[in-house]
């Protein structure tokens, strides 16, 4: 058995606290949390967070109400943060909707959110009148944020003139109206705005116009923030993954939560798929599809992880699924034979004994086992390939 463990590439059974686990050295490590109950993977995500606060910026994407209790209280649960506890901690939900889209965003990256550059040629019309409302508030030297942008969009061409023109140069007025007035570009535009205010609206953003809170402000600050998503958004997800590619650009250091939001079909996907050096990556949920959708897009996903911290599969048919993902080994099977024969002018057979090897493939790790860790759990260590068991109370049955 011992010999079948180690061939496998399983450590024995030992006792191991998180803290050893994760490292706080390991800043820069991306890792996966799935299975047990939500506190198990609250106290694991949570683990990751504590060892880079005060490091990194940490940027949190989540639908899990105990997740952002527990942030709320991480100083107190990791005393060693006290020497951080002026660091910002930023929460947007329901009750805090005071995210502020587009603040701090580049012209061209907002033009590409609104219209993305396709072959559909009246969009270069639309980015033009972007580009005006853009100027208007370059200058009257007020920034970039969505409420700024839906103001003018609402306004009437009198109203425009009156109001945000009137001041300028005829020469830059006129440039301006004339990629505005032509073809209806500012009823387009208007709908169009409206409509990608409306994703944000009611979600993690009331409509006012004094937040400045969003994640390109909170790596400035080197701060936590929190954003809760109770109904996974698209529109809102690419929109965050855009931001979290302008960070990426600074090459600012900072980590990277999701925890039990489908981020499948969006932008942010390949933001967790490709590799970064000053971007760790976390994600959680109970099963991998809370996370990806489809067992095929979150196997896809995990290969990108160093590490996979799997607790108890709550049924065989998800132990099943994350045995496959976790694959199989060639197992050396030993069989003994045994051969009679007779010798000459001898009548009592001769009896030798022999062995043949041979290889069969098998599960690293069987559904049985991943359903039956009881409080325990397995690392899988991507960079190494081994597997490592723990268990907080008494070894798991198959290790008896």
């Amino acid at each position: 058995m011992v010999k079948h463990y180690d061939e496998r590439g399983i450590t024995e059974w030992k006792r191991v606290s998180l803290e050893q686990w994760f490292p706080d050295s390991r800043q820069d490590e991306s890792y996966a949390v799935f299975g047990g109950d939500i506190f198990q993977r609250d106290v694991a995500v949570e683990q990751g967070i504590a060892r880079c606060f005060g490091h990194r910026a940490i940027l949190v994407i989540h639908n899990n109400f105990s997740l952002e209790t527990e942030l709320k209280n991480l100083i107190s649960t990791y005393p060693g943060l006290e020497r951080y506890q002026n660091n910002p901690m930023v929460f947007v939900n329901y009750d805090n909707q005071n995210y502020m889209p587009l603040w701090g965003v580049k012209e061209e990256r907002l033009l590409e959110i609104l219209y993305p550059e396709t072959n559909q040629s009246h969009f270069s019309q639309y980015r033009s009148g972007v580009r005006s409302y853009l100027n208007i508030l370059k200058y009257q030297n007020k920034p970039y944020t969505l409420p700024n942008l839906l103001r003018l969009c609402e306004k009437s061409v009198e109203q425009l003139e009156q109001e945000d023109l009137s001041s300028m140069s005829a020469d830059l007025a006129d440039e301006i109206m004339v990629n505005l007035v032509t073809d209806d570009v500012m009823m387009r535009l208007r709908n169009d705005i409206q409509a990608f205010a409306g994703q944000f609206r009611g979600r993690i953003w009331d409509g006012r116009e004094s937040n400045v809170v969003n994640m390109l402000a909170a790596v400035k600050k080197q701060a936590l923030i929190s954003i809760q998503l109770p109904v996974a958004s698209q529109p809102i997800l690419d929109y965050l993954a855009m931001e979290l590619e302008m960070i990426l650009e600074r090459g600012v250091p900072c980590l990277l939560v999701i925890d039990s939001v489908d981020i499948a079909d969006s932008r942010m996907k390949h933001i967790l798929s490709n590799p970064s050096m000053n971007m760790a990556k976390l994600i959680a949920g109970n099963t991998v599809q809370d996370v990806c959708s489809t067992v095929k897009n979150g196997g896809e996903l995990l290969h990108r992880f160093q590490k996979i911290l799997l607790f108890k599969c709550a049924n065989p048919v998800i132990a099943r699924q994350y045995s496959d993902m976790i694959g199989s080994y060639f197992k050396t099977v030993v069989s003994e034979t045994v051969n009679n024969s007779k010798r000459l002018f001898s009548w009592m057979p001769v009896r030798t004994k022999g062995s043949t090897t041979s290889q069969q493939q098998v599960s690293r790790m069987e559904p049985e086992e991943l359903a039956n860790l009881g409080n325990g759990a397995v690392l899988i260590n991507q960079e190494t390939g081994q597997i490592e068991p723990i268990h907080t109370d008494e070894k798991p049955e198959f290790y008896k």
